[in-house]
């Protein structure tokens, strides 16, 4: 048994980034020592030295991930989002220290690339640093080593990508092992799907790197649509460049005042 697994949580609709990732995987990590998992729910994904975990039934992103974890035996699973495409080569050593860390630090969870940073300096590591109680996306599903047990236990199955990271935030601050986050990213990727479409930055990443990409399975985003999330972020970056404890002191006031509403789903 491996002590780490890599698992992929794809689906069946977007099958046609299996070949993209794994091709920039192999080659900015040719020396990757741990096994990678494919899930997908009836179409295996059969392309070389990967293990498919076809799950059947698209129902939930959760309960798909829960059938997933259910087939590896490792200890702590290693997740990659199907639209992460590698830029540089990784450091196979930096990757198994901060796994070394994450042992030490009798983590439930360490976050590869600081998206968002963590809160605390640790006195004994200088790359990792603690993710504070109550920190936003305290689960965020950017690269990160879990220990397998806590993710399962972190999910529910009703619940899309995006509740995962808000909500299971507020559930890991309920658990006894922490969570962690590395300072300065341990890995380099561009997430190139945006709402299910080509973000033209990431069609861009993989055709630079000649790896050839399905145009025919989804779009991509018009320049004006590209333009106006270019935008939104540049608006929303002040507000982001605040301490989070001050952003929720400011929202929850503005809950109070009724000039915010509580989002339907609890977030």
């Amino acid at each position: 048994m491996s002590p780490v697994s890599i698992l992929v949580p794809s689906c069946d609709r977007y099958r046609d980034l299996w070949a993209p990732f794994l091709t920039l995987l192999r080659r900015h990590w040719p020396d990757c020592p741990w096994p990678v998992y494919v899930g997908s729910n009836h179409v295996p994904c059969e392309l070389e030295g990967v293990t498919p975990l076809a799950i059947g039934d698209d129902i939930t992103w959760s309960k798909g991930v829960r059938a997933m974890l259910d087939r590896i035996d490792s200890p702590v699973v290693l997740i990659l989002l199907d639209d992460f495409f590698f830029q540089s080569r990784v450091n196979t050593g930096r990757i198994e220290g901060l796994l070394h860390d994450m042992a030490r630090l009798d983590a439930a969870y360490l976050r590869l690339v600081p998206m968002p940073p963590p809160d605390h300096r640790l006195a004994r590591f200088d790359d990792v640093g603690e993710i504070g109680l109550g920190a936003p996306y305290r689960t965020s599903l950017q690269a990160a080593f879990w220990r397998k047990d806590d993710l399962v236990a972190v999910l529910r199955e009703e619940e899309n990508p995006w509740q995962f990271e808000v909500l299971g935030s507020r559930r890991a601050d309920a658990f006894e092992r922490g969570f962690y986050s590395v300072w300065e990213p341990a890995l380099r990727y561009y997430a190139g799907v945006v709402a299910g479409r080509w973000e033209p930055y990431g069609l861009a990443v993989c055709r630079e790197q000649g790896v050839p990409v399905d145009l025919s399975a989804r779009g991509v985003l018009s320049p004006r649509e590209n333009l106006s999330r270019r935008l939104q972020g540049i608006v929303w970056k002040p507000w982001y460049m605040l301490p989070w404890q001050t952003r929720n002191t400011a929202l929850r006031w503005f809950r109070a005042t009724g000039l915010r509403k509580p989002h339907p789903a609890g977030y």
